[in-house]
């Protein structure tokens, strides 16, 4: 899965104007805490201030995760945005979220050679 990573924003019920952003990437299974705190404090300074005080939590999934699967599998997407409503995942209601890139990996396909 070289290169994949997914990105998701979730506006859950309970938290009302506050999103949560969920990342997985390959790098990011290979960095250490201090590593993620850096990756952290340089992505509030691309939003910006105002933007990152609307983000109630940064949550990093590893790959191999199954809550990372279970998401990707609901969105039919595979490249781009794909928007989601009123859906629950692991007992938690998402209001409103998007869900980007979610380039999933296909299983090989097995080739038949007649002689």
């Amino acid at each position: 899965m070289s290169g994949k990573q997914e990105f998701a924003l979730f506006l859950r019920e309970d938290s009302p104007d506050k999103w949560d952003l969920l990342i997985s990437t390959v790098w990011l299974e290979h960095i250490k805490l201090k590593s993620f705190g850096e990756f952290i404090d340089g992505f509030k300074q691309i939003i910006g201030e105002e933007e990152s005080m609307k983000l109630s939590r940064i949550v990093p999934l590893n790959r191999d995760e199954e809550g990372l699967w279970t998401i990707l599998d609901s969105v039919r997407a595979t490249r781009g945005i794909e928007e989601i409503r009123d859906v629950s995942f692991f007992g938690v209601g998402v209001k409103h979220g998007y869900v980007f890139r979610a380039d999933r990996k296909q299983a090989p396909v097995e080739e038949t050679v007649d002689y």
